[in-house]
């Protein structure tokens, strides 16, 4: 064996060994390439049409908040602006609150886990639906009736302002 192989604390160096020499655990290997092309080489790159899609998405995106921006002149408060004044039916909330769960780290994130963990995540649908179900017929009627933005203004109202406090905290620790 050369010395260039044998590392300071008295080991192998295995990054310069032959790699059917190895043992068997080792599953991947990020170092060893030899000749060989790596999985960062054969990756694909996007190709003119990937950018049109993306480019047609972020101007039709854009368009949308430009005419909104200059067409919507009845938001002249900012209860008008966040909260609709208060007009908007229960559905159009209920759609925007599944739509905020539903994230993109979610969606991107999902193939993912199921790569790697197995298909048992197929299960979040079920209990994403029941959620939604409580959402709906429990919490919702109760934010419209009392007139609150949020759960932290519920709890205010309710508990007390060192209640909203403490429990803001809690999810920002959480977080």
């Amino acid at each position: 064996m050369n010395d260039k192989n044998i590392d300071k604390s008295g080991g192998t160096n295995t990054s310069d060994l032959n790699p059917k020499s190895r043992p068997k655990f080792y599953v991947v290997d990020r170092f060893y390439t030899g000749n060989k092309r790596t999985k960062m080489q054969d990756r694909e790159v996007f190709e003119i049409w990937d950018y049109l899609v993306v480019g047609a998405m972020l101007l039709l995106s854009g368009a949308i908040g430009v005419y909104f921006r200059f067409s919507g002149g009845k938001q002249k408060t900012t209860n008008e602006y966040l909260m609709a004044g208060r007009n908007m039916g229960m559905l159009p909330v209920i759609l925007s609150l599944m739509a905020t769960i539903q994230t993109a780290v979610g969606t991107l994130g999902f193939p993912g886990e199921v790569y790697l963990y197995g298909a048992q995540l197929y299960l979040y649908p079920l209990g994403f639906t029941v959620a939604l179900i409580i959402c709906t017929f429990v919490h919702t009627p109760v934010y419209f009736g009392i007139q609150v933005t949020s759960a932290y203004e519920y709890l205010e109202k309710r508990f007390g302002k060192l209640t909203r406090t403490i429990i803001s905290g809690l999810f920002v620790i959480q977080m």
